[in-house]
């Protein structure tokens, strides 16, 4: 098909209309490949750049509100078949209007979701001009990405490759055809499946990738709420908000006695060439009345970077010679509660009580031994790490990992309670309790200026965590922190999305009202710089386990 569409496209070159015209009529079949296409038809001359454009945007912008259409005027029809009754789609209808836009664009970048989310918007009622507002926006945004990276591609690219380019334009569209439909045929099949993958399709794509929508979604929220920089004063008594750049041990020392006691002991040490710098920080924990085994952590670290589990003066000693110079670090206490969850916690500046947005609990993936394969062969084969194989193995010495597991035993793979480091995830909102939520809104307003955040727990039981006890604190966390649930393996990319766009709206309108209050949001030189500090140092953390 790709073929034929460049053939007549280049037969065409002489009338831009025309060109235009196909380009419109075949988005309606595959528009991406067809965005693609125009886009290496333009690198080589074959097509004008404004036909491919305008042909591009309006068949693109058509077809998604064709798709709206079709759901308007089959709405009666379906109800009356029995698809769908009108309640359900009256409830559907009232979350449209709140969300269009984020419908909207989360569907342009989902496989697989574009059709019948349209489709339910047209049918529940969804206000029309607002659909077609918003989705010109994104399909002129879209096109413009997509268009003139394919130029660009095609420019510094294809057109080194004299008589193989044509081949290989084609292998490229067919395979990004490949892609599409296996995503879309793999988000189906996982959602008919009654037991969750092992790990959502996106949990483990580049971050980069993944935050594109929710970066221009806080460009929106930017222009609505007119600061860019209010998430640095979502916690005015927390360095950037919390963003980048915080102090863990700083945040934990604003708990006061009152509230002191729901954080697992810790100490803050700073790396320096004292001798006895390991004496000095075994005499310190000692004061506070805890000992081996700990967990070491720098204190300005995200995503778990450099957190290990420490069990002797020898395993300390090495974690002090790989940390940097100068750089501080807390030594805390290793709970003894099996279980670890995020509790994400907000609450509007001026009412009197917050809310938990967001409770995951995590599971850390294992490996059991059968008597036969070796580490390595287990770790390879477990589905849940199958994107981070590499990491995991550089966990375990090389001895470890070419020695079988004898039958029955379980290793653990990873310690840190971080997705990116191959913890999995579980949506458990349906177990926030009203005692859980005052017993973390009296730690949180035990605080000063604590608004958004996100603690990190060991706790006993579900049971006893929703009846607000037995639990300890390990981390507190900044307005950077997000509802971790996200990362389920049964949430959709659109539920996820949808999550984030909700939590980040929530931040800038905390930051919105504290500015208002007085307080000063970051400058964007101090911010730039402080990020540039961060990735610097973060480099030369130890590895983490």
């Amino acid at each position: 098909m790709f073929d034929q569409f460049t053939q007549v496209a280049a037969t065409l070159s002489d009338s831009p209309v025309l060109q235009a015209c196909l380009a419109a009529v075949s988005t309606l079949i595959l528009e991406d490949p067809t965005t693609i296409g125009c886009g290496f038809l333009v690198a080589h001359g074959n097509m004008s750049y404004w036909a491919a454009f305008w042909g591009l945007f309006l068949g693109i912008a058509a077809g998604d509100f064709t798709l709206f259409m079709f759901g308007r005027f089959t709405a009666s029809r379906l109800s009356k078949a029995g698809v769908t009754g009108g309640d359900r789609l009256a409830m559907i209808g009232k979350w449209f209007q709140t969300n269009i836009v984020f419908a909207v664009l989360a569907a342009r970048v989902a496989p697989g979701t574009r059709m019948p989310t349209y489709i339910a918007a047209g049918a529940s009622g969804a206000n029309a001009f607002a659909f077609l507002a918003t989705t010109i926006v994104a399909s002129l945004v879209w096109t413009v990405i997509l268009l003139n990276a394919s130029i660009y591609f095609g420019e510094n690219v294809l057109s080194e490759l004299g008589p193989y380019k044509v081949p290989l334009a084609i292998v490229i569209v067919a395979g990004f055809i490949g892609l599409q439909w296996h995503l879309a045929k793999r988000r189906a099949k996982n959602a008919k499946q009654k037991k969750p993958p092992a790990a959502s399709y996106f949990e483990f794509w580049p971050a980069w990738l993944f935050y594109i929508p929710v970066v221009v979604w806080s460009f929106w929220l930017g222009i609505r709420y007119r600061g860019w920089m209010l998430p640095t004063v979502v916690n005015p008594h927390i360095f950037s908000g919390g963003i980048i750049g915080e102090s863990k041990s700083e945040i934990l020392a604003q708990l006061p006695e009152s509230t002191a006691s729901y954080v697992a002991p810790w100490v803050v040490v700073r790396k320096t060439d004292t001798l006895h710098l390991v004496d000095q920080i075994e005499q310190a924990m000692t004061a506070r009345g805890f000992g081996y085994p700990v967990v070491a952590k720098p204190d300005v670290g995200q995503h778990g970077d450099g957190v290990q589990p420490i069990d002797s003066r020898r395993q300390l000693q090495d974690y002090i010679a790989a940390f940097p110079d100068s750089a501080r670090f807390l030594v805390q206490q290793r709970v003894a509660y099996e279980h670890e969850a995020n509790v994400l916690y907000m609450r509007i500046p001026g009412e009197e009580r917050g809310r938990i947005c967001s409770l995951t609990l995590k599971r850390f993936p294992t490996v059991k031994g059968d008597g036969e394969k070796t580490l390595r062969e287990l770790i390879m084969a477990n589905e849940r790490v199958r994107g981070i194989r590499k990491a995991v193995c550089r966990r375990f010495s090389q001895e470890a990992l070419d020695t079988v597991v004898p039958l029955g035993e379980s290793i653990r793979l990873v310690f840190t309670g971080s997705h990116r480091q191959g913890a999995q995830f579980r949506d458990s909102n349906n177990q926030i309790t009203d005692e859980m939520t005052a017993v973390f809104d009296a730690i949180a307003a035990s605080m000063p200026e604590l608004w958004f955040c996100r603690f990190i727990i060991r706790f006993d039981t579900v049971k006893a965590l929703k009846q607000g006890r037995d639990f300890l604190i390990l981390d507190i966390n900044g307005a950077a922190a997000e509802a971790t649930h996200i990362w389920d393996p049964r949430t959709t990319l659109l539920g996820a999305y949808r999550d984030l766009f909700a939590q980040w709206d929530m931040v800038y309108r905390i930051g919105a009202k504290n500015r208002a209050r007085g307080f000063k949001p970051m400058k964007w030189g101090d911010f730039f710089k402080t990020v540039k500090t961060y990735r610097r140092i973060a480099k030369r953390y130890p590895e983490t386990m």
